[in-house]
């Protein structure tokens, strides 16, 4: 085998590897790693049942690629899986230790100074689902999240304080959005709009709704259709924390 054949052959592995990761990931949704193995049984399989009189260089080329293969293809699997981690920590926090991401740490701030001043808002933070389904009205908008930021769209000055303020994907997406209102007769009827339509966005999909009340300043989350009222900013981030996560 020259050291061309090699170059080529190697490069074509990686090409092939690249190209069956794709698929597995991307296209069929299979497990990768169900993908690779049984690429690996075949070409093990055709190794052991080679005629003895194969050339040696045959062999030598087989055995080259499927070096060559399991080694791009766990490189990419592994590079994937980290890419999806850091991902998972901006959006979710640590799932070790419960804390929340940078950005709602940011909407907890937010709530706590509109409630500390009464002024009504009503936060909603989509997960998996989308929104744009659901919602009416609004304006787009491209913000990061800082307390500040959020603060200031709720002023009663502010030409942006009706509706709710969604965020997407770790940043301020949309203004002044119109959402679903729940007609579930079980609401206490002391409840107005804003309560009411962060239950109904929550009965609809898996989003979570923050509301401060305008009257009292209370802060409620709406999740799953149910509404909470945490007594501390401490309790606040532990059911967000658990509700960002899927957890009731």
């Amino acid at each position: 085998m020259t050291t061309n054949h090699l170059i080529w052959f190697a490069v074509l592995s990686v090409f092939v590897a690249l190209i069956f990761a794709y698929r597995g990931k991307k296209l069929a949704r299979w497990k990768f790693t169900s993908n690779f193995l049984t690429f690996f049984l075949f070409l093990f399989l055709a190794l052991v049942l080679i005629p003895s009189d194969m050339p040696a260089e045959v062999i030598q080329y087989s055995a080259v690629s499927i070096i060559i293969f399991a080694a791009t293809a766990i490189l990419f699997d592994f590079l994937s899986g980290g890419f999806i981690f850091i991902k998972n920590m901006f959006l979710y926090g640590n799932l070790f230790t419960g804390s929340l991401p940078a950005y709602l740490v940011e909407v907890c701030r937010a709530a706590e100074f509109l409630s500390n001043r009464k002024v009504g808002a009503l936060i909603v933070i989509e997960k998996r689902n989308d929104l744009n389904s659901i919602l009416a009205g609004g304006m787009n908008f491209d913000s990061d999240i800082k307390a500040e930021v959020l603060s200031a769209l709720f002023e009663k000055n502010s030409n942006v304080h009706d509706g709710a303020v969604i965020i997407r994907r770790g940043r301020i997406a949309r203004l002044k959005a119109i959402l679903p209102v729940s007609t579930n007769e079980g609401i206490p009827a002391q409840l107005g709009t804003r309560h009411r339509s962060a239950i109904g966005v929550t009965e609809k999909t898996d989003a979570i709704a923050l509301v401060i009340s305008e009257e009292r300043g209370e802060i409620s989350l709406a999740y799953r259709g149910k509404l909470s009222n945490p007594p501390s900013q401490k309790e606040l981030s532990r059911l967000l924390g658990r509700a960002l996560r899927g957890k009731k």
